[in-house]
């Protein structure tokens, strides 16, 4: 059964989340409009909040986007491709949303992000799962402020990726500094924001980053 995109999006959201048909029937893909952050609601839980500081970065300037996926694209030997958009928590199902998405010409990589909380149960199997239903080829990421120790079945998982060597994810302390790149006043302000929340690496001269160097 085929659906009017515009007709599902009129339909109130309590119906749209209470009926389990929804997302298979809908067929719609999540909106891309470009985010306002003036609209940013400070509601939000602090990872949520942060989540949607990162979407608006990348979708504002897309040379960010490309060097964030670049980075993570090369660290887990992956070819290059074109970034084309970010998206904030893309679909899922019910149970399980994501917090993020970089959509690639070539390729998708959906990203679950942590600051310092911990994995809910089995939520990298899950989101797995669901990556792997898609149509087009869909990675799944892990970033965090700190380091997890991941079970087999998410690392043996042709579908997870990872930065090559030892580290089981990929963390916040080697995928901000790449924001330096740019010379936007606000990136850099979004920088002293994530530095002020403990997201950037130390520079303790000698002693090495425990954050990202497992012989610090």
């Amino acid at each position: 059964t085929w659906l009017n995109s515009d007709l599902i999006r009129a339909w109130p959201l309590s119906i749209r989340f209470r009926d389990p048909n929804y997302f298979s029937l809908a067929k719609v893909e999540p909106m891309k409009s470009k985010p306002n952050i003036f609209r940013i609601s400070q509601k939000l839980a602090g990872e949520d909040r942060f989540t949607a500081y990162w979407h608006y970065i990348l979708s504002s300037y897309p040379s960010v986007g490309q060097s964030i996926l670049d980075e993570v694209a090369l660290s887990a030997g992956l070819t290059k491709t074109r970034f084309i958009s970010a998206i904030d928590h893309p679909i899922g199902d019910q149970k399980n949303r994501p917090d993020f998405e970089i959509e690639g010409d070539e390729y998708n990589i959906v990203f679950e992000h942590k600051i310092f909380s911990e994995l809910g149960e089995q939520q990298l199997e899950r989101y797995l799962k669901l990556v792997s239903m898609r149509s087009k080829k869909t990675y799944l990421a892990f970033v965090s402020a700190r380091n997890h120790k991941l079970d087999d079945a998410v690392l043996s998982n042709p579908l997870y990726i990872q930065p090559c060597g030892e580290a089981e994810h990929f963390t916040w302390q080697v995928l901000g500094p790449r924001l330096k790149r740019e010379r936007s006043g606000l990136v850099k302000e979004f920088l002293q924001y994530m530095e002020m929340e403990g997201l950037l690496s130390m520079p303790w001269a000698g002693l090495g980053d425990p954050f990202v160097d497992s012989k610090a």
